[in-house]
């Protein structure tokens, strides 16, 4: 994770550091301004993310990635990974 990678939340004891890159495809119309989170779903249990934003920065626009840090549980092996879109933002 380079220059542009936003760290969410804060580390707490035990947690492991969870680095997220998503792209947004570049078909017509792509791309929202709803709020994402992603709940990763391990073999050690479930890590729900805090709304992934970057200050003053749009994020999931047309064909760009977007990259986050973020520190939680230990999920194990994960065996998936589920984006929420809220359904406010187009």
């Amino acid at each position: 994770m380079g220059a542009g990678c936003s760290t969410i939340n804060a580390q707490r004891p035990g947690d492991i550091q969870y680095n997220i890159a998503i792209t947004t495809g570049d078909s017509p119309r792509a791309g929202t301004d709803a709020d994402v989170q992603l709940t990763l779903i391990g073999s050690n249990g479930t890590l729900k993310t805090p709304v992934l934003d970057k200050w003053f920065h749009d994020d999931f626009e047309r064909g760009q990635t977007d990259s986050y840090r973020l520190w939680g549980i230990n999920v194990g092996d994960i065996w998936l990974a589920k984006l929420h879109v809220s359904e406010r933002g187009f």
